[in-house]
């Protein structure tokens, strides 16, 4: 068993978004967007039934969209829906001339009140990667504000990182892989993120019903991709570690990447699995008030 990492992602704590918004950020997540709908096969996931794409009354919400890749996607299925984008940082998108026109995007926190004119207005709330932001202690009231977002019979589709199974993939299984070893246990960070797996139940106990949760893990043709994008996360965070004045957790961050590089050129990758979870707010009669 390797050895604790001398930093991991509890340095996270207390900081908020710890990634970056500059050029090479935007690229990253831009990636990271192509390799989860190679990954997954969809951009919606097949369960969810919505109204027909000509109906202009579909309104969908993506929360912390980023660049907005998700959104632009689904506006080729659904061109007269009503698609809006919430997050505190609306710089990683393009220009709305270079947008879909049926896009539009707030300036919103998901740990901020829900607007009254938001309440209970999406058929459909669409959550990625906000694995870095949520804690035990906040999860609650981001979970209740997806809740009254939606209309009544409204699903919510959540995807992110399964850190708990995150693991190191080699072509040998003899290879010795001390860096991937310390970025492995820096991302599972001691346990920060395990309750993600309980998702069903905790959203159960908000109010929501039919959650189910779906793993996905990287397919060969994948794993080098998707680990050398999680070499850029990790080198990013290092550099906002640097900007909260954690010098020596970035310096060792720093080290994990540039290590772990090496060794992904021998034919080894960190893998960390995502997971779908799909949850509808029930229908007006069977409504948690």
């Amino acid at each position: 068993m390797a050895p604790k990492p001398d930093a991991d992602f509890n340095l996270a704590n207390g900081h908020g978004y710890m990634l970056d918004s500059h050029f090479r950020a935007a690229s990253r997540l831009n990636l990271q967007h192509y390799l989860w709908r190679e990954a997954l096969g969809y951009v919606v996931h097949p369960s969810i039934s919505l109204p027909k794409a000509s109906d202009a009354q579909v309104a969908i919400a993506d929360i912390a969209f980023g660049t907005g890749m998700w959104l632009i996607d689904v506006a080729k299925k659904y061109p007269n829906a009503e698609l809006n984008g919430l997050d505190i940082n609306l710089s990683q998108c393009p220009p709305s001339p270079w947008m879909p026109k049926n896009i539009k995007l707030q300036h919103w926190s998901l740990f901020d009140d829900v607007p009254e004119e938001m309440v209970g207005k999406y058929d459909f709330v669409h959550v990625r990667l906000v694995i870095m932001v949520l804690t035990n202690e906040d999860r609650t009231r981001a979970m209740t504000n997806f809740y009254r977002l939606l209309k009544p019979g409204g699903y919510l589709q959540w995807d992110d990182m399964d850190s708990v199974r995150t693991r190191v993939k080699k072509i040998d299984p003899n290879m010795e892989t001390p860096a991937l070893d310390q970025l492995r246990l820096a991302c599972w960070a001691e346990g920060r993120h395990d309750w993600m797996l309980d998702l069903p139940a905790l959203l159960k106990e908000i109010g929501f019903a039919d959650a189910k949760m779906e793993l996905n893990d990287d397919e060969d043709d994948l794993i080098r991709p998707f680990g050398d994008q999680h070499l850029c996360t990790m080198e990013e965070f290092g550099d906002r570690l640097v900007s909260v004045g954690e010098k020596d957790g970035a310096n060792r961050f720093y080290r994990f990447v540039h290590e772990s590089a090496a060794e992904g050129q021998r034919g080894a990758a960190l893998c960390i699995p995502r997971f779908v979870v799909v949850a509808r707010k029930p229908p007006v009669a069977e409504l948690k008030l």
